[in-house]
């Protein structure tokens, strides 16, 4: 099965020009599944022309913003213990933005980390992930200003 695949490249690269997607070196009129460039193990897959980023942007831009409020509640923090001053337990508000924003944080940097383990999954899946993520940013953003008022 897998020398199938080496012949459906090799085959594939006798006629056309393509990157490697490591390195961009040529691969055109290549000899072995690995690029002579830097040594990448090379497979031919099908993709789209375009793929939909929308929802993953969709999926970190929450993050990303949790992920600043949450240096910039940590630098809070620091500031208050620094002048012997702290947050009480029972400041449930800025536990609660505090936790939330760096959960979010780490579902961003998770995303960013494995961008196509997330364009792997179906639409379906990915649409879901994408509404669960901006849906408990919304919830979360009413609950805030609710109590901040």
């Amino acid at each position: 099965m897998q020398r199938d695949r080496d012949e459906y490249l090799l085959g594939f690269l006798r006629d056309h020009a393509a990157p490697c997607p490591s390195c961009g070196y040529e691969l055109r009129g290549l000899q072995s599944p690995t690029c002579p460039e830097c040594g990448e193990r090379l497979v031919l897959r099908v993709g789209a022309e375009q793929p939909r980023m929308l929802l993953l942007l969709l999926s970190i831009v929450p993050g990303a913003s949790g992920l600043i409020f949450g240096l910039l509640m940590s630098a809070a923090l620091l500031s208050r213990i620094l002048e012997g001053r702290s947050i009480g337990r029972t400041d449930y508000t800025f536990w609660t933005v505090y936790i939330f924003s760096w959960f979010m944080a780490l579902v961003t940097v998770v995303l960013i980390a494995r961008p196509r383990r997330f364009m792997g999954f179906s639409l379906r899946i990915r649409s879901g992930i994408a509404a669960e993520i901006l849906l408990a940013s919304l919830i979360f953003a009413v609950w805030l200003f609710s109590v901040l008022r």
